[in-house]
């Protein structure tokens, strides 16, 4: 059946297996460069990217891979394979007799060659939904796009979510939509899905199984019922309610019972374990993940159109087509596709309606929904670059003028932000920009005369000349501005590494230790924070006395430690407490407000803080001086 169906496709002007092999070893090259090329170098890891490298560099360290710890104290707030695969890529690359395991480009790689397998996969499952020729579109766009770029190079876990989820949704489809159920599709859906949470839970609920639950119990119906209605082959059974077939066909062929043990089995054993040995972090896990979604975690809540930009950022240079291709499952010009569009349209659009309803947003959530808009843009792109040429030709031209033009104006407005805020970037800039910008033009013009897989060719050359010049000239942009003046001012003073810096009120910047040494402690554990406080957004008065508490038995300590707070927080506790500190040294300028410079403090000289508690506290204390919060 497979092979009839393969037939056809040729026939009808699809790929014939030869070529198709020729374009898969081109994706390869493709996917490769945009992905590993020059993964050793480009900018240092930020602060997020540094606490799953210090926690992988701590696992190799201790040989305890269970519990995952962060500076000594368990870190169990996030599900920890990222952390696993960062220092299984150590063993593979690093040093085995270097002092510190886990470099930047370990810590980068599982990232990268996830943004490779993402990109295969997206093509394998474009092959299923539209045909040979459109997947490898898919394919390309893929690995071309900003998103599956950036990430790809990014020491966090959200690109390892990615392929979890872009190979779910291509197991259920294989395993569910084929004429021949296949339970050992469906049976690595469920690995595939339960290896989505390991990587970072609960989102794959509302990224993997709430879409799917829509797209079986409503798109499918309805699109059955659609190609009912416009066929005439069979009157639609309205009287027949959608979800009984739903059901039947369901139990039938989505192994569910045996497929949810299997999903439990890998997906709860490690928080149960940790529940298990791991004494408050059901607390924790409250304030992660449900405070995360209500809103409690931030003061300010992102507007529920705050995706909107991304898709069309992420999904960069082909963000022009978004429109068209998410319209196009209603649009008659691909009738024939109406089915995978369906599927990808339900993973795109559910999921990130989902993720919008969070109070809590940033970029990176919505990654795992970018292959699906990738799949969206396939037919379109195919049709656009390798169909039946549609439009009057002096249309065409016009557009690509207007196109080319657009692409410079955008090359010159980039050059005067990137002047403004990265003067040091600008001759890198200049350089890939002016040369992408030419080739994007060139493959403007190769479009209006004819020339459209010159042009498709042009356009993935030109994202390859941002990947290879851009990337290595982010070296020097500043990335860690916290952790490095910090590190300068504290190396000035005369504190140096392995001096122990106790963050108070702020949460420890974690390049400070990856990169220069520093051994960072927090004041007071997350999960006995996560017990006292109600939210992030109000300090109560019990959690201002631990607080302070903390402190004194801190300054007591022997040898020494150094202490990290906010000035607004240092000043607060000067008024309302008499524990005599010293302060070593002060990094301003971080922010326009005062308050939040870092002011670095020891025990004085020659004294002993006395066992006193701190003054009478207000009912609570505004979000401006919180304690030991998470940006993330």
């Amino acid at each position: 059946m497979q092979e009839q169906a393969s037939e056809g496709a040729v026939r009808n002007g699809d790929l014939s297996p030869e070529r198709m092999r020729v374009g898969m070893v081109l994706l390869v090259a493709f996917a490769l460069l945009t992905c590993l090329a020059g993964l050793e170098g480009g900018p240092p890891m930020g602060d997020h990217e540094c606490i799953n490298a210090q926690s992988a560099r701590e696992t190799v360290q201790s040989g305890d891979w269970l519990v995952p710890t962060l500076n000594g104290a368990p870190w169990v707030r996030k599900t920890p394979l990222g952390i696993w695969f960062i220092a299984g890529a150590s063993y593979l690359v690093d040093d085995l007799s270097a002092a510190l395991r886990v470099t930047q480009y370990s810590a980068r790689l599982p990232s990268a060659l996830a943004g490779l397998a993402t990109a295969l996969v997206v093509c394998r499952l474009g092959s299923m939904l539209y045909g040979r020729r459109s997947g490898l579109v898919a394919g390309f766009i893929t690995a071309g796009s900003l998103g599956m770029i950036v990430y790809a190079r990014n020491a966090q876990a959200d690109m390892l979510l990615t392929l979890m989820t872009t190979a779910a949704y291509a197991c259920f489809w294989g395993g569910a939509m084929a004429e021949q159920p296949n339970r050992g599709h469906m049976a690595r859906f469920y690995v595939a899905f339960a290896l989505a949470m390991m990587a970072k839970a609960p989102l794959p609920l509302m990224t993997v199984g709430v879409p799917l639950a829509v797209f079986w119990f409503v798109t499918r119906p309805v699109v059955r019922w659609s190609h009912s209605w416009q066929s005439r082959s069979a009157p639609p059974r309205l009287t027949e309610p959608w979800h009984t077939e739903s059901w039947h066909r369901g139990l039938k062929v989505l192994w569910i019972v045996p497929g949810v043990v299997v999903f439990l089995l890998l997906a709860g054993s490690w928080p149960v374990y940790v529940w298990r040995h791991v004494d408050g972090v059901l607390g924790l896990w409250r304030e992660e993940y449900l405070n995360r979604f209500t809103g409690d975690m931030t003061e300010r809540s992102k507007p529920a159109w705050y995706y909107i930009p991304f898709v069309f950022g992420l999904t960069a240079p082909y963000l022009l087509s978004i429109p068209e291709a998410l319209g196009a499952v209603f649009l008659p010009r691909y009738r024939e596709h109406r089915k995978g569009l369906a599927y990808a349209f339900t993973w795109a659009v559910v999921g990130t309606i989902l993720i919008s309803a969070s109070a809590f947003k940033r970029p990176h959530y919505l990654l795992s929904m970018v292959p699906a808009y990738c799949l969206l843009l396939a037919p379109v792109v195919d049709r656009l670059f390798f169909g039946a040429a549609g439009g009057p030709a002096r249309y065409l031209r016009a557009a690509c003028a207007v196109l080319s033009l657009g692409i410079a104006a955008a090359v010159i407005v980039g050059g005067v932000y990137v002047r403004r805020l990265f003067p040091g970037f600008l001759v890198t800039y200049a350089l890939a920009g002016g040369i992408a910008g030419l080739v994007w033009m060139s493959a403007c013009w190769a479009y209006a005369k004819g020339w459209r897989m010159a042009s498709f060719a042009q356009l993935n050359v030109g994202v390859l000349v941002l990947v290879l010049v851009v990337w290595p000239g982010l070296r020097h942009v500043p990335v860690n501005v916290v952790g490095d003046a910090l590190a300068v001012s504290l190396r000035d003073h005369g504190i140096l590494p392995p001096a122990e810096m106790v963050w108070v009120d702020v949460r420890p910047d974690a390049s400070l230790e990856f990169y220069w040494g520093y051994s960072n402690q927090r004041l007071m554990d997350e999960r006995e924070l996560a017990r006292l406080r109600p939210s992030r957004r109000t300090v109560s008065p019990e959690l201002l006395r631990a607080g302070a508490n903390a402190i004194e038995e801190r300054l007591r300590r022997t040898p020494k430690s150094y202490l990290i707070l906010s000035a607004g927080y240092y000043d607060l506790l000067r008024e309302q407490t008499d524990i005599p500190a010293r302060q070593e040294c002060r990094v301003t300028g971080l922010t326009p407000d005062p308050k939040t410079d870092l002011v670095v403090i020891t025990a004085a000289e020659g004294s002993r803080p006395p066992a006193s508690s701190p003054a009478t506290q207000p009912e609570s204390q505004p979000a401006s001086l919180p304690t030991t919060l998470d940006a993330e």
